[in-house]
């Protein structure tokens, strides 16, 4: 049996349109979480799969907070997922005098002198790391900007 060309050309379009990259499919949770809602109700979509990270401690989302300062937001969030993954927790550079913790990884330099428990805290963590950023630029995180580029 052959198909006449009406039902066929509508069939074949509609697997190409299904096996093209851009394919929209039904949203799901994972989807959804994605999404950012800006205050004028357009839908922007995070183009990062780790977005958002919730904070439960804090119940905001990570992403919102990094996106609250004056940066690129999208090396901002590379450098917080290279240097901790997304832990708020995290503890680096334990074979150093000085420890490096929280998401941005804030290396506790007696010069710092921030309180360890502060550190933990992503939303105090992430201003830490703003503030060192427009002291350093991003090169206070220079192993994990150079893996940027």
């Amino acid at each position: 049996m052959i198909l006449p060309i009406r039902v066929l050309l509508p069939l074949i379009l509609l697997l190409i349109f299904v096996a093209s990259p851009g394919f929209v499919k039904a949203p799901t949770q994972e989807n959804i979480e994605r999404l950012t809602i800006t205050q004028d109700s357009y839908i922007v979509p995070i183009t990062n799969p780790s977005f958002p990270i919730k904070t439960q401690a804090l119940g905001m989302s990570i992403d919102d907070e990094i996106m609250s300062y004056n940066w690129d937001w999208d090396i901002a969030y590379k450098i917080m997922s290279c240097e901790s993954g997304g832990n708020p927790e995290a503890i680096g550079d334990t074979n150093t005098k000085y420890h490096s913790y929280g998401l941005f990884q804030i290396r506790n330099l007696p010069s710092r002198n921030y309180n360890i428990e502060e550190l933990f805290n992503p939303e105090r963590n992430i201003e830490i790391a703003y503030e060192i950023y427009k002291q350093d630029g991003w090169l206070a995180w220079r192993r994990c900007y150079l893996e940027l580029n």
